[in-house]
């Protein structure tokens, strides 16, 4: 599963996890709006799909705590990008 995700994606994706391993259980929506940087449930839920799309949670709707992490993503350091003449490294 080779998922890319934006900023707010991994940052939602480590905050439910070492939500998980410090208490157990999965965060709540409302609990997730500071991770993902924003005020509002609606950016959440949003990326939440967007997550399970990927296929990294499943989500259990009508629970409060229904976010299943399912799969497994790697974050990968951007060295360059592909210009007009190849590859060109970051400066």
């Amino acid at each position: 599963m080779n998922a890319i995700l934006s900023p707010r994606q991994r940052a939602m994706m480590r905050y439910i996890r070492e939500f998980r391993s410090a208490h157990g259980f999965a965060p709540t929506v409302r609990e997730l709006m500071p991770a993902a940087g924003t005020r509002t449930t609606h950016t959440v839920f949003a990326n939440l799909r967007v997550l399970e799309d990927k296929g990294l949670l499943r989500l259990t709707r009508g629970v409060a705590r229904g976010i299943h992490v399912v799969g497994a993503y790697k974050a990968v350091p951007i060295v360059g990008y592909l210009g007009d003449n190849g590859f060109e490294p970051l400066r």
